[in-house]
């Protein structure tokens, strides 16, 4: 068998944003209207401005010179749009969604060409690769204090001894993830995201944080992807499988694709204690610590073919490195702390301190109540 596909079921269990790095401004991209965020289709919002001026005999040349500058909330009260166009199914706008901006600026989510969100299949892979570094790191007991100089690539060193030496060696080679299919504008939520805690003293009492907005796919949202290993570049008689195995060298770390879900399922438990732990440390962390105990019973009944990951923006540091394995010597793991300032504002830091000392948690009222991004997978063989 040259390959083994799996179909992946992914089912949020947190809202999940994977941004485009667009910001979407109000006044220019959208216009709060009732309980709701309404995102315009530029084109077709202004070509229905222009007709409606000309059917009621107005000059368009004039009609343009008005309407240059003007916000959309400049348009509702000059007439231009009215209430009628603020529906579900407005042909004025692209999709709507409920909630109280926080900002004036809201993070744009990644969507496919017919405005659908989705999850790129890079996303789901760099979680995947994270978990398969961290139990590489641990199988072949790498050394991590001996990181690269520059602070942007430290980790390439480490990861060409637990991938291969160069992308053409990379094991992550064998590992192919498509992105999801679609889902439709509905499944999008606008999130109040609370950075927790950035609480200091003010002139007014202690601060809550700074609050975000982005756009988000809500949590119970279940999408699917392909997720195919290439067992061709491991084994077989044939002559690409023997050039395979002489150029690539990957040797064992064949299983560590076959055990993948059972290494994911370790470095989540321990994530969630540790959350849990954290959290309930901070005043006014209960509800999220609360996300997490809940978390932990969907963990401990998971099945041999399902796993947990944390993926996206806001995601956090532990998602995205090493996570614990670095901080097992306390000393070691503050130097470099240091040395590539990751907490340069943070003076005080002692050895053994939480890092990093912040959460980006979705605030549910006038609370911060849970983390972003957690989903669950469930693999199933297809064919």
């Amino acid at each position: 068998m040259d390959s083994l596909t799996y179909t992946a079921t992914l089912e949020l269990f947190s809202p999940l944003h994977i941004g485009t790095g667009r910001t979407l401004l109000e006044g220019i991209d959208w216009i709060k209207e009732a309980a709701w965020v309404y995102v315009a289709h530029q084109n077709r919002l202004l070509e229905t401005v222009l007709e409606r001026a000309t059917a009621s005999g107005q000059d368009e040349a004039e009609v343009i010179e008005a309407i240059t500058g003007m916000t959309l909330a400049d348009m509702r009260r000059a007439g231009w749009l009215t209430r009628d166009d603020f529906s579900e199914d407005s042909d004025l706008f692209l999709y709507r969604l409920r909630g109280e901006p926080a900002m004036n600026q809201i993070a744009e989510a990644i969507k496919d060409v017919y405005g659908r969100p989705y999850v790129p299949g890079s996303s789901l892979k760099g979680a995947l690769r994270t978990v398969l570094a961290i139990g590489g790191a641990s199988v072949l007991k790498t050394d991590l204090s001996r990181p690269g100089r520059s602070r942007s690539w430290a980790a390439q060193p480490i990861e060409r001894e637990i991938f291969g030496r160069d992308p053409n060696h990379d094991l992550l080679r064998a590992l192919q993830v498509s992105d999801s299919g679609p889902v439709t504008g509905s499944d999008l939520e606008l999130v109040r995201v609370n950075v927790f805690p950035t609480a200091q003293q003010t002139r007014y009492g202690r601060s809550q944080g700074l609050d975000l907005d982005i756009e988000a796919l809500q949590r119970r949202t279940v999408l699917t992807a392909s997720i195919k290993v290439d067992r061709s570049l491991f084994a077989g008689d044939s002559d690409l499988g023997r050039l395979a195995r002489q150029e690539l060298r990957f040797g064992r770390r064949e299983q560590w694709l076959t055990i993948l879900p059972r290494w994911a399922r370790t470095i989540a438990g321990q994530r969630i204690a540790n959350e849990i732990e954290l959290l309930e440390s901070k005043p006014g962390g209960e509800a999220a610590a609360g996300f997490y105990k809940r978390l932990a019973g969907t963990w401990q009944s998971l099945a041999d073919n399902e796993l947990l990951v944390q993926v996206g923006w806001g995601a956090g540091w532990q998602s995205k490195t090493f996570g614990r394995l670095l901080q097992r010597d306390p000393e070691a793991f503050e130097r470099l702390v240091r040395d590539y300032r990751l907490s340069p504002q943070d003076r005080r830091r002692r050895a053994g301190q939480p890092f990093p000392k912040s959460r980006k948690l979705v605030r549910r009222g006038e609370q911060p109540a849970e983390p972003l991004g957690w989903i669950k997978i469930r693999l199933d063989p297809k064919g």
